[in-house]
């Protein structure tokens, strides 16, 4: 991750026997930060990782599943009691709702799996996406829980398993963040299931940036570049892997 390079930096800056070479590392360490932390860089990197844009109403015809994946879309105040609040990447629910309200979809599928203490309690991020659908008018009857995969490739597998044994022959429309498609698309070719991709929760933006944005450091943008760099690592070891 970006903080641990950072601080593997500054520690061998500490250790570095001359100055002429704690100098270098010094320099090369504070370009490194200035970089992840341009938010013209970092937002220009995210909004070509994660085109092209698709809307709700672009999508042809009607899709008989929606698979919502789970990753911070929703958190519980407290995990005894199934009170659901939306989490950072809560927009993978919205746009599922939508979806749904606008029947593009007939029937959704949340995959993700929490522990067992939050899924004795009904807490885990699925059970308190389904509690939030149904409050807002979607039939219980029309949601299905997947709650064992705890990745990425396991959310493909586990979805496969039960798009065959209960939804043989659907037409699917996978929903998950933008910057987390390429990932979640690869392992669901993989496993054998030909879906439509559905983008959520776009980190990247178009829009003409100030002269401020493109020179001031700015902790937002350290944040996004943590989450690119997460999503591009994990992308880069699931190919090695094979997973997708």
């Amino acid at each position: 991750m970006p903080l641990t390079v950072l601080m593997g930096l500054l520690l061998w800056a500490i250790l570095a026997k001359t100055n002429r070479t704690k100098t270098k590392i010094l320099c090369g360490t504070f370009l490194f930060l200035y970089l992840i932390s341009n938010t013209f860089i970092v937002n220009q990197l995210a909004y070509w990782y994660e085109t092209p844009v698709r809307t709700l109403h672009s999508l042809d015809g009607t899709y008989d599943v929606g698979v919502l994946l789970t990753g911070g879309i929703t958190f519980p105040h407290d995990y005894r009691e199934p009170v659901a609040s939306m989490a950072n990447r809560s927009d993978r629910l919205l746009q599922t709702f939508q979806l749904y309200k606008a029947g593009k979809i007939k029937q959704i599928i949340i995959t993700g799996y929490d522990g067992p203490l939050f899924i004795k309690h009904g807490t885990g991020e699925a059970q308190l996406a389904k509690i939030l659908l149904i409050s807002w008018g979607v039939p219980e009857g029309d949601i299905r829980l997947e709650l064992q995969a705890r990745n990425t490739r396991e959310n493909a597998l586990f979805t496969t398993d039960i798009l065959k044994k209960e939804y043989k022959g659907a037409k699917v429309l996978l929903i998950t963040s933008a910057f987390h498609m390429r990932r979640a698309l690869g392992c669901f070719e993989k496993a054998g299931t030909h879906v439509t991709p559905f983008r959520a929760d776009y980190q990247g933006t178009a829009y003409p940036l100030v002269l401020k944005e493109k020179l001031v450091p700015n902790p937002v943008a350290l944040s996004l570049t943590h989450t690119l760099w997460h999503e591009w690592m994990g992308l880069l070891v699931y190919k090695l892997m094979g997973y997708c």
